[in-house]
């Protein structure tokens, strides 16, 4: 049933009115715009047609309103489809699709006007054109016929039009009444449930609340009961200390409280101490009773706070008093009494703790004073200093171990106050004596605090899993390499040497990752651990000692520096004179050196990583260590040669060749070649372990000498040293051949008038060489042996110029022949790689054809100079027997 409001709706109203959903508006759009149409067809036909237009229309706006029920069920399928939410948003749906229908019915409308019109102008138009035909007064009457049938035309459509959009008005009317309905009933439903709740909603806030009453009545029952509890045994207690402290027994005696008792308070304590928490006098700062109870807990903990500090100054007062020589430690019970205390202390404010630690350090410390003041000791006591403090370390351990918990680091603050005195001692000391200093005495101060430093710090500071984790690379990669140099190192001293080195490396990597897993295992341990684990957790702070007492020397290192380059000069005079020479009884010098540098290195960058550091590594090292280099340069045997002429071009060789010849040899012994090659490996050596010193400086010294940090002129020093040992070599081997080079220039090559085969000396030469060579290779390092080959067949084409100069009348085939025995020493020479007895391994093509390349074009130019001379001869240049003048 329509209302009467919905049956007045207009035109204009439409606009506020909302439809159903998209799908619904374009059916009912769809089904006005066919109605409409439909009617205007059936009127332009037939006029009488109107009234059946209008029934057909009224059948449809019935049968659409029959739909309404069905189509409000689609468009709300369930109950919760009609919530306040989903309602409007179908309004503002039908709002929107309701305008658009209106927009698109006036749209039809104003398009059937215009086409009517179109029609009734031309009907108009053919009307006049008959009545020209037939006349005036058939024109007359067919123009008086025509405008009414338009005009009856115009009011059936408008009639046609308005009967559909009132039906269409009526339609969205009753679906916006039912939606109307719809949302009433939505929200009586929504008042009925937060009826029906709110007694809900009410029992579990009284349900909640209650429950929460109980449960503060009881941590308040337990609160209270702890508190009265723990009066009586502190009373208790402190009563029973007074009567042993007034019947005049022994300060030990004082400490009569059982460890129960003393475990009960601890506990206690942590109980209330968790109770109290759930009431703060914030929260509860107009109960009269929780204020009262934490009166009361304070006052409690302020009593056990005085009686544990007199407990504790009397039994350090009695353990500190005793000699050294007793070592008894305090009873079984007496410790775990103690032991309890401290777990109090625990649950008490920091400061007791703090404070009964502070006594401790400070009955030691007085000791320390006594004994090592600053009138009683001097540079020289500090040895006997730091032996006092290992002395208590051990007696914290046979006495006190037992008693402090680990997490209260005992033993390192004690360190610690030691250091901080100690340092203050020695600043005072060096600053007394700073013009009277002694190297030796200071030297020895520095090294045994630097040794005490590093014995703290290792006992003391734990290490994080990053630096463990970075320090076990850094092994690995060290033995990496290692290894794969012994691949590619003949069984030599030098690899023996390696070998020995990499298995301590690798000992000492084993051991290093032993300490990570127990570190990692220890580490999971204590989230699970519990009851006798509590006291072997991880300390709480970590204490790092390296440099804690040796900076204060900083500013007095000259004497240091002085005494360090006197110790250094002798350490190199010492290690060349315990030098073998022999690469098979496995000492090394070189190694002796580096080793000594990096313990130099170690010392110092103890206490110092500037200036002392610079100038120790920057002036003293480069100093000995070019030393060390001139001397392995003059321990090189001294050569002479016959043909020294021939080698007086070659400036390099000049500090080789000696000049005394009835002392020296021309060719190299078997030990003479042993101490060449030996010197060779050393000076390989050191170069290495000059790179790997400077990258480690460049790493630890400060960033405003960073950049200054080099050793270029000590790694030249160490070229020339390698360069100069093969020449030795080189020289034996030219030496070994110069007779034979000097039987060719005597040969009468002017007589010569034909070619054969190679010459005697051709063969001489290469089964000298044949000899000598694999003796150099087989004890020559493997990477300097190319060096050494290059250096030899320069040194032989310069040398077989030298004596072809010599040659005084060369013929034709003289030449020709000299031509053939070159082509045999070269076709010789080729083949000198293959005499190394690891040539396979070794060398590959490359590197052969490289040599061969050099072999070549230093041959070339001998061949050029013996083709120039065959050239250069002319017929009047002969003598009778042919030979050139």
């Amino acid at each position: 049933t329509m209302s009467p409001s919905s049956k007045s709706l207009s035109a204009s109203s439409l606009k506020t009115l909302s439809p159903s959903n998209d799908k619904t508006t374009s059916s009912v759009a769809a089904a006005a715009t066919t109605t409409t149409t439909t009617t205007v067809t059936t009127s332009s036909i037939n006029p009488t047609t109107t009234t059946t237009s209008a029934t057909a229309t009224t059948t449809t706006s019935s049968s659409s309103y029959k739909s309404a029920t069905s189509q409000i069920n689609t468009l709300f399928p369930s109950h919760q489809s009609l919530s306040l939410e989903s309602l409007q948003q179908v309004i503002v749906k039908t709002r929107h699709n309701l305008v658009r229908l209106e927009r698109d019915l006036g749209v039809e409308i104003r398009g059937q006007m215009l086409s009517r019109q179109q029609e009734h102008k031309s009907q108009n138009s053919s009307a006049s054109d008959a009545s020209h035909i037939e006349g005036s007064s058939s024109s007359s009457s067919a123009a008086a016929t025509a405008p009414s049938s338009a005009a009856l035309l115009t009011s059936a459509t408008q009639k046609s039009v308005y009967s559909q959009l009132h039906s269409t008005q009526q339609m969205i009317s009753q679906l916006l009444s039912n939606i109307h309905l719809i949302k009433e009933k939505a929200l009586s439903s929504e008042q009925m449930v937060h009826q029906i709740t709110s007694d809900i909603k009410t029992l579990d806030f009284a349900k909640r609340n209650l429950t929460r009453t109980i449960t503060m009545l009881r941590r308040y029952y337990m609160l209270s009961e702890a508190i009265e509890n723990l009066r009586g045994l502190v009373q208790k207690r402190g009563m029973l200390n007074k009567q042993t402290v007034q019947h005049g027994k022994g300060p030990s005696a004082a400490l009569v409280s059982p460890s129960e008792e003393n475990e009960k308070i601890a506990q206690l304590l942590a109980a209330i101490n968790d109770l109290l928490h759930h009431f703060s006098p914030q929260s509860f700062q107009d109960v009269k009773k929780i204020l009262e109870m934490h009166e009361t807990t304070q006052l409690l903990k302020n009593s056990l706070e005085h009686q544990l500090e007199n407990e504790f100054k009397l039994f350090f007062n009695e353990q500190i008093a005793q000699s050294a020589a007793d070592t008894q430690p305090p009873s079984q019970s007496h410790q775990l009494a103690l032991h309890h205390a401290c777990d109090i202390a625990n649950h008490l404010k920091h400061d007791v703790k703090q404070r009964i630690i502070q006594l401790y350090v400070q009955y030691n410390m007085k000791n320390y004073d006594k004994k090592f003041s600053h009138s009683n000791s001097g540079l020289d006591a500090i040895p006997k200093r730091y032996s006092w403090c290992k002395k208590q370390l051990r007696l914290y351990k046979m006495r006190f171990d037992q008693i402090f918990p680990d997490d209260w680091c005992v033993p390192q603050e004690l360190v610690v106050e030691f250091c901080l005195q100690t340092r203050q001692h020695i600043q005072e000391l060096l600053q007394e004596q700073k013009n009277t200093l002694d190297a030796q005495v200071l030297h020895k101060a520095l090294l045994n605090t630097i040794k005490f430093e590093r014995d703290m710090h290792s006992k003391f500071h734990l290490q994080t899993q990053w630096e463990m984790e970075q320090l076990i690379r850094h092994e690995q990669e060290e033995v990496d390499k290692m290894r794969q140099t012994l691949t590619n190192e003949p069984k030599t001293s030098e690899s023996i040497s390696i070998r020995w080195r990499m298995m301590q490396k690798e000992k000492k990597l084993r051991e290093l990752q032993e300490d990570h897993e127990q570190h990692l295992q220890s580490t999971s341990a204590q989230h699970i651990g519990g009851g006798e684990e509590k006291r072997h957790v991880a300390v709480s702070k970590n204490y790092r000692f390296l440099q804690f007492i040796s900076t204060c020397f900083e500013e007095y290192m000259d004497a240091y520096i002085e005494f360090e380059d006197k110790n250094m000069g002798k350490k190199v005079q010492l290690i060349l004179e315990r030098e073998t020479w022999d690469p098979h009884d496995g000492n090394n010098s070189a190694q002796d050196l580096f080793i000594y540098i990096s313990e130099s290195l170690r010392n110092c960058r103890a206490f110092s990583q500037g200036k002392t550091l610079y100038v120790i590594t920057q002036k003293l090292w480069k100093k000995h260590i070019q030393h060390y280099a001139d001397m392995l340069i003059q321990r090189l045997p001294k050569l002479t040669t016959q043909n020294s002429s021939s080698f007086a071009k070659f400036n390099f060789l000049k500090e080789i060749m000696s000049s005394d010849n009835s002392s020296s040899a021309s060719v190299l012994t078997h030990d003479q070649l042993l101490t060449v090659c030996h010197i060779i490996q050393m000076a390989d050596y050191c170069q290495e372990e000059l790179d790997q010193t400077q990258d480690v400086l460049y790493q630890v010294i400060d960033e405003q000498y960073r950049n200054q940090v080099t050793f270029s002129d000590e790694k030249g020093k160490f070229y020339k040293v390698l360069k100069s040992s093969i020449e030795v070599l080189v020289m034996s081997l030219m030496n070994s051949i110069d007779m034979h080079l000097h039987t060719m220039s005597k040969m009468p090559w002017g007589t010569y008038n034909s070619v054969g085969d190679q010459s005697d000396y051709v063969l001489q030469l290469t089964e000298t060489l044949e000899e000598e060579f694999p003796r150099v290779a087989t004890e020559l390092p493997s990477q300097h042996f190319q060096f050494a080959c290059d250096s030899f067949i320069i040194t032989f084409t310069h040398a077989f110029q030298d004596y072809l100069s010599k040659c005084k009348k060369i013929s034709n085939a003289g030449a020709q022949q000299l031509l053939l025995d070159v082509t045999h020493i070269k076709k010789f020479l080729k083949h000198l790689y293959e005499m190394h007895p690891r040539n396979e391994e070794l060398f590959d093509e490359d590197d052969v054809a490289s040599y061969v390349r050099k072999l070549n074009r230093q041959v070339a130019r001998v061949e050029d100079i013996l083709r120039n001379i065959l050239l250069n001869i002319q017929p009047s240049q002969y003598d009778k027997k042919g030979a050139t003048k």
